[in-house]
């Protein structure tokens, strides 16, 4: 008798494995990564073209109830069921890989806008992954949303 397969999983060397957060922080793009080098590797596996996600209209559900819409928050759903967010949900899914990666995470809003701020090397950082940005200070760290 044939062995029935289902819920495949495809992964390979330049893709990650979103099963869940630990594994894809075990997944090739980010093995042996620590400090600044883990979170730009998370921030340019997001924004890639290719791997990353598609800023769209906020994904919702109704959870079995059609009059009651939720907007959908799991990091994991996000990206293996929709692949496209918005940045509220972006903060969302970069705050839980920030945190299954060990740093500390933040997230604030400003006038519309959400993002997400991680702490690595005794400071924090802002990586826009929503809007694909981030800046330098001009003594060469990652600026933190108070710097900017």
């Amino acid at each position: 008798m044939p062995i029935m397969t289902s819920s495949p999983r495809i992964v390979g060397k330049h893709s990650a494995d979103f099963f869940d957060l630990d594994a894809f922080l075990q997944s090739p793009p980010f093995t042996g990564k620590h400090g600044e080098a883990l979170a730009l590797a998370i921030y340019n596996y997001l924004c890639n073209q290719q791997t990353g996600t598609y800023h769209f209209y906020n994904p919702v559900e109704t959870e079995g109830e059609p009059r009651r819409r939720g907007r959908v928050t799991d990091a994991l759903k996000l990206i293996n069921v929709y692949g496209f967010l918005i940045c509220g949900q972006m903060s969302h899914l970069v705050a839980a890989l920030y945190e299954a990666a060990g740093f500390q995470w933040r997230e604030f809003g400003v006038p519309g806008h959400s993002l997400c701020e991680v702490n690595f090397e005794g400071r924090w950082h802002i990586l826009d992954v929503d809007m694909w940005t981030w800046f330098r200070t001009p003594e060469g760290h990652i600026a933190s949303a108070a710097e900017l």
